[in-house]
């Protein structure tokens, strides 16, 4: 029996002893420092994310040094003069190890740069604009210098289509900004050009400057197609000859680029049958910035801009998002049709906008002489906002017109008078 009893009690001591181990280790698995989970895993991912930007770095670098090696090559060939800010500022780009995010073709760039200014050649820049590369985001677009009055003697031959190739053969997708001022454009120029703003490298682009190219109305049409697929921001056109059914044209292509924020149309002989055009494309469009100085609108054709931003604020939920509008120079005066009272026709139908905007943040208005009776319309409306609660908004007049009057529509856009100037600090006696 006590045998029996030993023999069946020694299972229970190796099971407690086995039990007892198994505590201890569990102790000891406890006291010992626990590893960090995933250590190797986020070294790895860290270790593989450089790896692709050094990778992506390298091959930006290469990008850009093939793409200044292709162009010269490319412009040679084709006996086209390279672009001066063009080129410094690929090397420049080398030299930084940074992507050329603008690129400017300038025909008058080495002329700016080596002629000095004189009283008599107005417009003639002799120290060279500041770098035209830039990195990250694109920004708002530069305005072109003007012209040197030895343009016409001097003028060098570059072309278009060795850059727009060069760009689509490299597959250059860091460009964002381009401007081409004062390239007369032929309509084959303008159909690359459509052709280059549709392709996977073009649709990049954000900011596009036409300053001084001459397009014919067809070329317009053609070109403004394009801009349905793009990514287009800024638009500039500055220094054309525009006709109204290129003007015409060209607003209803842009109804359909959603991304357009700026448009810019100044100096461009527009006319008064060009007034409507706009105003169809601004109240149905997400344009915050219209600069159209120096036109011959008139008071019809301004008449009939702002009467659709009128008639679609006082109707439609949807209110214009126009921020700023510049009409300087455009003749709203009571010298064309409707005489004296054209102005004042005018100031009452923009303050009927005015009245309900909440996005309006400029209006400009100086070279035109509007008269006392359509600055009085303006201050009632200004006086309007300001008693419904609606932000003040910076105005441009010319002083001619009644000193009271002039005086009153300053203090209610908020630019009469000089800071008041702080007192000084007492001085020691000594």
């Amino acid at each position: 029996m006590r045998g029996r009893a030993v023999l069946a009690a020694r299972p229970r001591s190796l099971g407690g002893a086995a039990h007892h181990n198994n505590i201890v280790k569990q102790q000891d698995k406890t006291d010992m420092p626990k590893k960090k989970k995933g250590g190797k895993k986020k070294g790895g991912k860290k270790g593989k994310k450089k790896g692709q930007n050094d990778e992506e770095r390298l091959e930006m670098i290469k990008k850009t040094k093939d793409l200044l090696k292709l162009y010269t090559s490319t412009c040679a060939k084709e006996e086209s003069s390279t672009g001066t800010y063009l080129v410094s500022s690929l090397k420049e780009c080398i030299e930084e190890e940074k992507p050329l995010s603008k690129a400017i073709l300038d025909p008058l760039a080495s002329q700016r740069m080596t002629v000095a200014p004189s009283s008599s050649s107005k417009g003639v820049v002799a120290k060279k604009r500041s770098s035209p590369s830039v990195t990250g985001p694109a920004t708002a677009p530069e305005v072109a210098p003007a012209v040197p009055a030895v343009a016409s003697t001097m003028s060098p031959k570059i072309k278009l289509k060795p850059l727009l190739r060069c760009f689509g053969e490299v597959k250059y997708h860091y460009i964002r900004c381009l401007h081409l001022w004062y390239m007369p454009l032929a309509e084959e120029d303008l159909v690359s050009l459509a052709l280059f703003m549709a392709s996977p490298v073009g649709t990049q682009i954000r900011v596009l400057d036409l300053t001084g190219n001459y397009p014919t109305t067809w070329g317009i049409k053609r070109l403004s197609r394009s801009f349905v697929k793009s990514q287009l921001v800024h638009l500039t056109l500055d220094y054309n000859r525009l006709s109204a059914d290129a003007v015409d044209v060209l607003c209803q292509n842009l109804k359909d680029c959603l991304t357009l924020l700026s448009l810019n149309l100044n100096y461009c002989h527009m006319t008064p049958e060009c007034g409507e055009p706009l105003g169809l494309l601004i109240s149905a469009s997400q344009i915050r910035h219209l600069g159209i100085q120096g036109n011959t609108l008139q008071s019809r054709g301004v008449q009939a801009l702002l009467s659709c931003l009128a008639v679609v604020a006082e109707t439609s939920e949807s209110m214009p998002l126009l921020g700023k509008l510049y009409l300087q120079d455009n003749e709203i005066d009571g010298c064309g049709r409707g005489g004296v009272f054209a102005p004042i026709m005018c100031m009452q139908i923009l303050g009927r906008w005015l009245a309900r905007s909440k996005s309006i943040e400029e209006v400009r208005l100086e070279g035109n002489l509007i008269g006392d009776a359509a600055a009085r319309e303006l201050m009632l409306t200004l006086q309007q906002r300001k008693e419904i609660g609606l932000p003040a908004i910076k105005v441009g007049l010319t002083n001619r017109m009644c000193t009271d009057v002039f005086s009153q529509l300053m203090e209610l856009t908020g630019t009469a008078g000089g800071k008041k100037k702080g007192k000084g600090k007492k001085k020691k006696k000594k």
